[in-house]
């Protein structure tokens, strides 16, 4: 566990992110702009950079699944913490995101929904996806896969009752004390052969039991906005040109940057893969260009009417 920096209010940004490939990503393209929030609203920053639990275990499973032991491993290692916004390691946050902590709810879990409240249509959206990465990229792409899948499918796959929404684990805002036991619960509850959609993924998983038990606080997508979604809705030119011009890309990720909060680069699909890179997230810089238009915007407006 490394704690990158201590809070001063008792909330932590915190990932996992083991082996090599994903802790060099999070400190070359993630780490900047998790610090430059941390300053800003006082909060710390733990990085999990090794196995929560025995590989030897029968319970073990993969990262993902991993999350669900972070309040115990915080309290076993005598860290305060009111709340902590667990990110995926691929998620870059904006210089204008404002305090997710602000959002918290003590009983329940905060969660950002891929079914409701995003700015297009779940499944028109994923159709666009699937069309342009067979059109542009990969022609053997299939156009039927569980991407589309309703709620109902989805729970069904698992053995599940269908609980009508979904939402991307990517991002979870949690008190370790309130939920750290039924946590660890449901952890151990699945033993390290458990099959899912995602490969072994705890994705629908912990999607079920959050709903079930009512403990969802839902949060706007712009604190989970789908890089691949986003591309997909607004910039089909990038498909044209198959993610290879760069000033295309920045460009696009600029204005990501500006109408979200934190930006999620999951899975590795080439729009994905050819953005997540230092050339494309290290070479915006929104915080300074775009910093007069965020201080309009958050400013106090005397309207008057034209004469």
């Amino acid at each position: 566990m490394l704690i990158v920096k201590e809070s001063k209010n008792g909330n932590y940004l915190v990932t996992i992110a083991i082996g090599e490939s994903y802790l060099s990503n999070w400190t070359n393209l993630i780490k900047k702009s998790w610090l430059e929030y941390a300053e800003k609203f006082n909060v710390g920053i733990i990085v999990f950079t090794d196995d929560l639990l025995s590989r030897s275990n029968p319970f073990w499973k993969k990262a993902t699944w991993q999350k669900l032991l972070i309040p115990n491993i915080l309290t076993k290692n005598g860290i305060e913490c009111d709340y902590v916004c667990y990110l995926d390691s691929d998620i870059v946050i904006s210089p204008f995101a404002p305090n997710v902590f602000d959002l918290a709810i003590p009983q329940k879990v905060g969660i950002v929904s891929i079914r409701k409240n995003l700015p297009f249509d779940f499944f028109e959206v994923n159709k666009r996806l699937a069309y342009l990465r067979k059109k542009f990229i990969d022609e053997s792409y299939r156009l039927d896969t569980a991407q589309h899948f309703s709620t109902k499918q989805l729970y069904d796959y698992h053995g599940f009752a269908d609980q009508g929404d979904e939402f991307c684990a990517g991002v979870l805002l949690f008190s370790p004390t309130q939920v750290g036991k039924l946590f660890e619960e449901w952890f151990f509850r699945y033993k390290s052969d458990i099959k899912s959609i995602t490969n072994g993924g705890e994705q629908t998983h912990l999607n079920y039991h959050i709903f079930a038990n009512n403990l969802e606080n839902s949060l706007p997508y712009r604190f989970q906005a789908i890089w691949a979604f986003e591309v997909a809705w607004n910039y089909t030119n990038l498909f044209e040109e198959r993610f290879l011009d760069l000033e295309s890309l920045r460009r696009a990720y600029s204005q990501v940057l500006i109408n979200n909060y934190f930006v999620h680069f999951a899975g590795n699909q080439t729009e994905t893969s050819r953005a997540f890179t230092k050339e494309v997230l290290q070479a915006v810089d929104v915080a300074n260009k775009w910093h007069d238009l965020q201080e309009y915007i958050n400013s106090n407006i005397s309207a008057k009417a034209l004469r």
